[in-house]
């Protein structure tokens, strides 16, 4: 079964872009979800911090989810018969 070039590299590309977003929140934002709290923005352990990060895990955590939706898509139009039960 011969595979377009641009087919293997995206096989590899498109769950590598997810995997850098996912992995940039779980360094940038170990204790996630960061919200308000009394006089700043608090983690989920109690960590304060600054507007600049709660601006950035905003931009992240919805970021993330469109990578992953649009990966997953990219994913199954390069690979359909294996998801349908065709072989």
């Amino acid at each position: 079964m011969f595979i377009p070039r641009w087919a293997t590299v995206a096989r590899i590309a498109v769950p590598a872009v997810w995997l850098s977003v996912f992995g940039y929140g779980l360094l940038r934002f170990p204790d996630a979800p960061i919200s308000r709290c009394a006089h700043m923005f608090c983690g989920k352990t109690g960590q304060l911090h600054t507007l600049a990060d709660y601006q950035a895990f905003r931009i992240w955590e919805p970021l993330m989810i469109i990578t992953f939706v649009v990966s997953a898509l990219i994913w199954l139009a390069l690979y359909p018969k294996s998801y349908i039960g065709r072989d």
